[in-house]
């Protein structure tokens, strides 16, 4: 379905919803394969929600290594404080992995 969406010229970037981009919603559900996807067709890793969390944001809050690697890897800015004026380092204090994978 993304993919005849995207041919058709959807904005990958588009609103979803009034929180989230299909980026958003992808990583939120755990679908690696999508996020990838959506990354290589020039979906923004720095695209922000009404709550100012980025899709790295997201990521880290769900505690998936996989798509932490992927959005590290498409450009995402580890820097980004969110709306609630935390960073990711807040996000990813208690898992050691991630800690490490967004301070590289």
């Amino acid at each position: 379905m993304i993919q005849m969406l995207l041919a058709a010229g959807a904005d990958v970037n588009a609103r979803c919803g009034p929180y989230c981009t299909a980026l958003h919603a992808a990583i939120y559900k755990g679908h690696r394969e999508i996020t990838e996807y959506l990354l290589d067709n020039a979906a923004s890793p720095n695209v922000m929600d009404d709550f100012m969390r980025t899709p790295l944001h997201i990521a880290v809050y769900r505690q998936n290594k996989a798509i932490v690697s992927a959005l590290v890897h498409h450009g995402a800015d580890p820097s980004i404080i969110d709306g609630y004026s935390r960073s990711l380092t807040d996000w990813a204090q208690l898992d050691e992995v991630l800690l490490r994978k967004i301070t590289v």
